[in-house]
């Protein structure tokens, strides 16, 4: 055991620091593994379905903002008369499909790190942490969009790869996509 003050070592036994004479708390020692109740074999896993929806719902949310930004910005190329369009029209295009990617990339993100996207949300279901079943925070948030994105994308290419790396989750154990196995997250009921 260490103390707490000084981070010098301290005989089990010790009410007090030897180095510094800081009183000593008494803790429960850790069990072996985990150091929660939290056992991943006890939840209830979200199902395929539950699943699909709440992407369905989530793709409608950013289908709606995308439309909004996008279509300003498709209007005001139609708009232009020339043949060419003008420079500061371009821009306004471009900088709105930039909102866009960053948009829906930065709406999973949060989301996702807070335990759950607004579909999800909606159908009661959560991402935790398959170690401990806390919200994944925001690294692992961030590792699993990316996962999900960079490496659906690149899968696209192979649209037996692409399904295989969602639709793995109909016959995994937890449900898990491999986004979630790569970042241990499973989806689970919200109790």
């Amino acid at each position: 055991m260490y103390c707490s003050q000084c981070g010098g070592e301290v005989p089990d036994s010790a009410k007090y620091c030897p180095s510094c004479a800081s009183r000593i708390e008494q803790q429960a020692a850790p069990r072996e593994g985990n150091v929660t109740d939290w056992d991943a074999e006890d939840a209830e896993y979200a199902g395929f379905w539950q699943r699909f929806w709440a992407r369905l719902l989530d793709s409608v949310i950013m289908g709606v903002f995308a439309g909004i930004a996008l279509g300003g910005a498709t209007a005001v190329l139609v708009m232009n008369t020339n043949d060419e369009p003008h420079p500061l029209a371009l821009a306004y295009f471009y900088v709105s499909l930039s909102f866009v990617f960053v948009g829906t990339f930065g709406y999973f993100w949060m989301c996702t790190a807070q335990g759950a996207t607004l579909g999800m949300d909606a159908l009661g279901i959560s991402i935790v942490r398959d170690i401990d079943g806390e919200s994944p925070g925001w690294a692992i948030g961030l590792g699993r969009v990316f996962v999900e994105s960079v490496v659906g994308w690149l899968l696209a290419w192979t649209i037996v790869g692409w399904l295989l790396m969602y639709l793995w989750m109909i016959w995994d154990r937890k449900h898990q996509t491999w986004y979630d196995k790569a970042v241990g997250t499973i989806v689970v009921q919200r109790e």
